[in-house]
């Protein structure tokens, strides 16, 4: 904030520390607030709270109207979560579906005074974005789950249907058998060996996804596997990891995996003959 030369007509300016400069004047705060009515920016607005700090409840009011008729999604939702318990959440939501910002609209969500949720998912699931959607699901308390796993499922995205499961799981909801199924052939049919080694150290099936990597994987897919999974059968893994031609990932393998019966030799026992 900056004084202005008292022969001026106006006592007070403030600039906004933006790429533009920009300034509004008054005499008052409320004139102040005039002016950032005017220019509508939501960054100018966000500066302008943290700066006066004497503003008063009927003025805060005033400035959430004029916020959610700004265009910056980032600043909308950054005011919105200091005054979340003040706003009008419903028109906050609309405003921020309106500027199509999902990232945004989910953060929103998941602070807000009783947000529309509906709303939010039929926002999130038509931008169809499989990230966003699984956003939603991690950072949204309420949302609806099968709706959710439905979008999820009929992408046949084998990193989105484990990371489904993995979500739920996380959130210590009961798992439906028939989903993790579900889940589970989309992500053997995928042949995904990132996916498949995933769903083995964190949801089960160790067995299967290990036959599945010896079958479809590369050595270095092996060797990461065995390096990453914890009960794997080790020997299985060597003996197919040793009939390949990629003499790294056998040197890796066998160097992280010794065999049991070769004990390394001592010091001495290396000139031995």
């Amino acid at each position: 904030m900056e004084k202005v030369n008292e022969t001026k007509k106006l006592g007070i300016s403030f600039k906004c520390n933006s790429d533009v400069e920009k300034y509004i004047y008054g005499n008052t705060i409320d004139e102040l607030i005039d002016g950032l009515a005017l220019i509508k920016d939501g960054k100018f607005i966000n500066q302008f709270i943290d700066e006066f700090k004497s503003v008063t409840e009927e003025q805060l009011l005033r400035l959430d109207e004029i916020m959610v008729t700004t265009d910056d999604a980032r600043e909308i939702v950054k005011y919105a979560e200091k005054r979340k318990d003040k706003i009008n959440t419903q028109k906050y939501q609309d405003k921020l579906i309106e500027l199509k910002n999902i990232p945004i609209l989910i953060r929103f969500t998941s602070f807000a005074i009783h947000p529309d949720i509906e709303k939010t998912e039929d926002a999130v699931i038509n931008d169809g974005k499989e990230d966003c959607v699984m956003d939603l699901l991690e950072c949204v308390e309420g949302v609806n789950e099968k709706r959710i796993k439905e979008f999820i499922f009929n992408r046949k995205n084998a990193y989105y249907a484990y990371h489904f499961i993995k979500t739920l799981q996380s959130k210590e909801i009961i798992l439906n058998m028939n989903d993790i199924l579900e889940a589970k052939k989309i992500v053997i049919e995928s042949k995904d060996m990132f996916v498949i080694r995933c769903w083995a150290e964190h949801i089960g099936d160790v067995t299967e996804m290990e036959d599945l990597t010896i079958k479809y994987g590369t050595a270095c897919d092996m060797y990461r596997f065995a390096n990453n999974v914890k009960n794997i059968n080790i020997e299985k893994f060597r003996e197919a990891i040793n009939k390949t031609d990629d003499k790294t990932s056998i040197g890796l393998f066998n160097w992280s995996f010794p065999k049991p019966n070769l004990k390394p030799k001592s010091f001495f026992d290396r000139f031995k003959k």
